[in-house]
């Protein structure tokens, strides 16, 4: 979920899931088979024909992104294998969060995700 340029915003008990068999079976159609390396075949062949239920590395799929000011997360439930909510920056282009900032998050449950990022990305200008 990215929420982008927000200011005043709340978000509250919802759950998020990334479909990891989905996003693999999305790539698939976008990548030719015969171009896949070995490893990702036996990947793909693992989780698919295995049952497979936790992979072994992040594959980009944050739970919520944030370019806000004064925007509140609470009470959600994540299923996914990066950052859980990752304040980002703002820039001088954005009409509300040229710097995200006064961001809360509390009563987060994150599975197989690694946290909160703070401080992930560079400053923009």
């Amino acid at each position: 979920m990215v929420i982008d340029d927000c200011e005043n915003g709340y978000i509250h008990d919802i759950k998020l899931e990334v479909n990891i068999m989905g996003q693999m079976q999305l790539d698939l159609l976008v990548t030719n088979s015969s171009q896949l390396s070995l490893p990702e075949k036996l990947l793909i062949y693992a989780f698919d024909k295995l049952d497979i239920h936790l992979p072994t590395f992040p594959l980009n799929t944050d739970g919520i992104d944030i370019v806000a000011k004064n925007f509140t997360v609470r009470r959600v439930k994540m299923i996914n294998y990066d950052d859980a909510v990752v304040p980002k920056p703002g820039n001088q282009l954005k009409k509300y969060a040229k710097c995200s900032e006064d961001i809360l998050v509390e009563d987060i449950e994150s599975t197989f995700g690694i946290g909160m990022a703070v401080g992930s990305v560079a400053p923009h200008e």
